[in-house]
């Protein structure tokens, strides 16, 4: 951090550190400066002490309420970090090193160029001022999440490596990944311009995926993808379970479908669990007697035990109310 700060340092040994940071309101981050002033306040001498070197804190944010910046020391995983608050603008100084994961939320940052390139876990959310994705894709990345960004709109700066793609309320109106062969879990939801999501046939080590009911289904051709063990559906657009034909599904969620009613897709299919969460339309039960299924779970459902009294495909029913 540029210029004259203030360290106010309470330490718990056990479980990490809490730091409070009095400072100007903009911040760029250097954490040999960060360390040496909280080595100092606590008169240790040895960093291998705290196991903070070379790293700053595992998590930074400014708090309003105290005007104050506030951290945790990360005593257990020093390769990955967390920021928060508006003040932070620069943190260009974390490119000189590798990131197991960055999480950034609700900063200052405006350009993706400034990430350090080297993350294997980057998580975006809530940053209003980020509006330049340029650059996100030569992030060196297999887990990539971004939620509650409506400016970022291009599916094809996500980068290539990314094995784990979690799209939330973004802007993103196709799925032009570059790389689609190499993604195994897609997790999206609340992308309100999402519009056609047949690039998902392109997906063929596709292992986990989650869709709710925005976007067009029309040319979505699950049958594409056999690797596909877990899966999960949400919203009122769903009347009918995806047909999969595939023998490696063994996990579904069904997340508040209000209008399922079919599940007859599903028929031959082994299931180790099925979790029905919120209300379904009852025709769904007698669709369910061709599944098999270990553990049937019903959350806050209208569906009870009793509805799956004799059906000799579920080993298990259980029900959370």
């Amino acid at each position: 951090m540029r210029g004259t700060f203030w360290l106010i340092v309470f330490l718990m040994l056990a479980g990490g550190g809490f730091v409070c940071l009095s400072m100007a309101q903009s911040c760029v981050i250097e954490p040999g400066k960060v360390e040496a002033a909280l080595l100092k306040a606590n008169n240790i001498t040895d960093a291998g002490m705290l196991k903070i070197e070379p790293v700053l804190m595992s998590e930074v944010y400014f708090d309003q309420a105290q005007n104050m910046w506030m951290g945790r020391l990360n005593t257990e995983n020093p390769n990955s970090i967390d920021l928060r608050g508006k003040e932070i603008v620069n943190i260009e100084v974390l490119d000189a090193r590798s990131w197991q994961k960055l999480c950034l939320s609700d900063t200052g940052i405006t350009g993706a160029s400034q990430l350090p390139r080297k993350v294997d876990m980057l998580e975006l959310q809530d940053n209003k001022e980020l509006t330049d994705f340029d650059g996100l894709s030569d992030i060196d990345a297999t887990y990539i999440s971004i939620a509650n960004q409506p400016t970022f709109t291009e599916a094809a700066l996500i980068p290539s490596g990314a094995a784990t793609v979690i799209l939330e309320k973004t802007g993103v109106e196709k799925l032009d990944f570059q790389a689609p062969e190499n993604i195994k879990k897609l997790i999206l939801k609340n992308n309100l311009k999402l519009e056609n999501i047949s690039r998902i046939n392109d997906m063929a080590n596709l292992e986990c995926l989650a869709l709710d009911d925005n976007g067009d289904y029309s040319e979505l051709n699950l049958k594409k993808l056999p690797k596909l063990n877990e899966m999960s559906i949400s919203g009122e657009k769903w009347i009918e379970f995806p047909d999969l034909a595939t023998n490696k599904l063994e996990y579904v969620w069904i997340d508040y479908c209000p209008n399922l009613k079919d599940m007859s897709t599903l028929a031959d299919t082994k299931l180790k669990k099925l979790i029905v969460n919120g209300a379904v339309s009852a025709d769904v039960i007698e669709s369910m007697k061709g599944i098999g299924i270990d553990e049937l779970v019903l959350n806050d459902c209208n569906l009870t035990c009793e509805d799956f009294v004799g059906f000799k495909n579920i080993k298990s029913v259980r029900s959370n109310q």
